[in-house]
């Protein structure tokens, strides 16, 4: 399956990023206390701007 999103996506949920990143939905939430990740939280809903997120890993976690 392509996971490839497309630039006008939306938010997404924990789920679809820790399938995204071949992580767990814990090891997602390790990330969000450490604040390893961007996110977004509404109310007990936690969203993920999957292109914000991408850049954020390419920015700061990228060996070249």
């Amino acid at each position: 399956m392509n996971e490839a999103p497309p630039q006008s996506e939306g938010y997404v949920s924990k789920e679809v990023i820790a399938r995204r990143l071949g992580k767990t939905a814990r090891t997602i939430d390790s990330y969000m206390k450490f604040r390893r990740i961007p996110y977004i939280k509404l109310g007990r809903t936690v969203l993920f701007d999957w292109p914000m997120v991408k850049a954020h890993i390419d920015k700061n976690y990228l060996i070249r």
